[in-house]
């Protein structure tokens, strides 16, 4: 078989811009190693309603609504809890989906958990 210099060329092209393309983005932060922070909040001992995409129950942490599930932390109505928690950015302001939280929240431990009288 023979090849022509034009049809080697043209599949040299081809497989240069098949290696030059970008790799399919993922949603997660690509800009290096994912950035965290250490954290203590207060979780008050109700949850509320709350509106993200649709009606909710929101964690109440230091006084404000708390859209977003904190990992390994098992919520019990009538109790009030200090948490150190791990705060991990898993997305960029550039390529966060519109339902979710540019952080992720991960416990570390339980420092303190009151009963809270009624």
């Amino acid at each position: 078989m023979k090849t022509t210099p034009a049809a080697l060329v043209l599949c040299v092209a081809i497989m240069t811009g098949c290696a030059a393309s970008k790799p399919a983005t993922t949603d997660r932060a690509e800009s290096g190693p994912q950035t965290s922070k250490t954290m203590v909040i207060e979780v008050a001992p109700f949850k509320a309603d709350c509106h993200g995409m649709m009606p909710m129950k929101c964690l109440i942490v230091d006084g404000d609504y708390f859209y977003s599930d904190i990992q390994g932390f098992e919520f019990i109505k009538g109790y009030r809890y200090k948490l150190e928690i791990q705060r991990i950015q898993q997305y960029t302001t550039d390529n966060v989906p519109a339902d979710a939280s540019l952080y992720h929240y991960r416990l570390i431990r339980v420092l303190e958990k009151t009963k809270v009288k009624k």
